[in-house]
């Protein structure tokens, strides 16, 4: 009888050391409970970082914005060595629970980022070329997980995870139609608040224009009298996602032999984040067609419609 008595106590007192236990483990303010991070980019082809043929990735030096839960200031990671190191310490706020982190690209210094208001990089200064694309490029990520359900307590903006991008990509690759010489001087895109500064909004999950930033509604690219090759000459620029459907004109200025010309032409599209949108852009002396096609995530690398330009002198 007393065996039967002893053992629902000791159940009870068993009960209870696990009860006491687990509210220990979710109130430890997890101290030696370090957090780390690992990150990458969500395709495999252009991307903010260095490009090694359509492959990118994060490189040394990249700086992450990354926010703890309900902290709406981030904290700075920076890559080294191939890790992510923070600027100062964190830990995790307890070992049970599952906790909501947010991270950004780039976190530039000497700028104030909040939770819902992330300077995003000047894309009105672009050059258009694929080497200086990631210096504009933006790019956001969203996880869930628990120390438990984490690894080894390293929080992972990985696989569905990923970093995403948040600007528009217009990839343009430009053909010689005829038979003599062809160098391109200036590309000017213009279309309401394509390259306006503008903040992301990490809880509302969207691009905006702070009223007291200026309209930027044209983006000019020096070519430098680039001549283009049988295989083509590329220019690729990063734009603001429009909410609705609007012309944006494209200007090319260009020599063809020693005579100088302009030509124009509308895109009418609907930019949407993190979608690319490319063109083949065919110069030559008849016909001026742009036609429209589908819209691709940037990991697919689909190639849209051909746009056809005629030659229109600039000189009598």
């Amino acid at each position: 009888m007393n065996i039967f008595r002893f053992v629902p106590c000791m159940v009870m007192a068993l009960g209870m050391l696990a009860s006491c236990q687990q509210s220990e483990s979710a109130d430890q303010p997890s101290e030696g409970k370090t957090l780390g991070i690992q990150a990458s980019v969500s395709n495999p082809q252009l991307s903010r970082t260095v490009i090694s043929g359509e492959t990118t990735s994060f490189v040394d030096g990249d700086r992450i914005g990354f926010f703890m839960p309900d902290v709406d200031s981030p904290t700075l990671w920076t890559r080294e060595g191939g890790n992510w190191s923070s600027s100062s310490q964190l830990f995790w706020p307890d070992l049970v629970s599952e906790f909501v982190f947010d991270a950004f690209y780039p976190y530039e210094e000497g700028t104030v980022a909040v939770r819902n208001s992330i300077p995003m990089p000047d894309i009105s200064r672009q050059t258009g070329k694929l080497d200086d694309l990631g210096k504009y490029d933006f790019l956001v990520a969203r996880t869930s997980c628990s120390y438990t359900t984490s690894q080894g307590g390293t929080v992972s903006f990985t696989g569905e995870s990923a970093f995403q991008h948040k600007y528009s990509l217009v990839r343009l690759i430009f053909k010689n139609g005829n038979d003599d010489d062809l160098s391109l001087t200036r590309l000017n895109l213009n279309g309401t608040d394509i390259v306006s500064k503008c903040t992301y909004d990490m809880v509302g999950n969207r691009i905006q224009k702070d009223e007291g930033e200026p309209s930027v509604n044209e983006l000019t690219v020096d070519c430098g009298s680039a001549v283009v090759p049988e295989s083509g000459y590329t220019l690729a620029v990063l734009l603001n996602p429009s909410t609705a459907e609007a012309a944006v004109s494209l200007t090319l200025s260009y020599v063809r032999g020693e005579k100088s010309y302009t030509a124009s032409t509308e895109v009418t599209e609907h930019f949407e984040s993190g979608k690319l949108y490319q063109y083949t852009v065919t110069v030559q002396k008849e016909g001026l067609v742009i036609k429209v096609g589908e819209v691709a995530d940037w990991n697919t690398g689909t190639v849209l419609d051909d746009i056809v330009i005629k030659d229109e002198s600039d000189q009598p």
